[in-house]
């Protein structure tokens, strides 16, 4: 059972004949072909995976951040200042494990974050896994403003995902994009 995939080809600048994208010279005419300055991601495509992607960081860094500052102010306003917990339903002990995890989960997001500005999918897996656990705990919280933000957040890194194949279908790779 194979499964033929279609190698991308591209025409040769002297002569048109159609070459894969890794060849070197063109066989019917022996022209250098320089893949650098040929290779062009289509203007429209590029513009909008560019700003899909910048937009999905940047909510990506603003979580990031969020967590983080809640995490340290969460810790610093612990019961070590007061009698009473600061969380409801926790213990006073639990305040610290808590704040741990918060700050935990904002460097995830914040690794999320720049790996995605770079152009690198697993960034964009991290940021959705990330993205889907929050999404699960607002949906048993019964938190729907987070269940809302959340989904949309998940459209749109599903939205980049699909940008990036088809710009990985058209023989490029998302990293490429300037």
């Amino acid at each position: 059972m194979s499964t033929n995939i279609p190698i991308p080809k591209v025409p040769c600048p002297m002569c048109g004949e159609s070459l894969p994208l890794d060849i070197k010279t063109c066989p019917a005419c022996g022209e250098l072909v320089s893949r650098k300055a040929k290779r062009r991601i289509p203007g429209e495509l590029a513009g909008r995976f560019r700003r899909h992607i910048r937009g999905l960081a940047g909510v990506w860094f603003v979580l990031g951040i969020f967590n983080i500052l809640l995490g340290l102010f969460g810790g610093l306003s612990s019961s070590d200042f007061r009698d009473e917990p600061v969380l409801e339903h926790t213990v006073p002990g639990d305040v610290g494990l808590i704040a741990f995890l918060l700050c935990s989960t904002g460097f995830l997001w914040l690794i999320s974050a720049f790996t995605t500005s770079k152009k690198w999918m697993w960034g964009v897996i991290l940021g959705l896994v990330l993205s889907y656990l929050s999404f699960f705990d607002g949906l048993f919280s019964g938190n729907f403003i987070g269940l809302a933000i959340y989904g949309l957040i998940i459209v749109q890194g599903h939205r980049v995902q699909g940008m990036a194949r088809e710009i990985r279908n058209r023989g490029f790779s998302p990293s490429e994009v300037d």
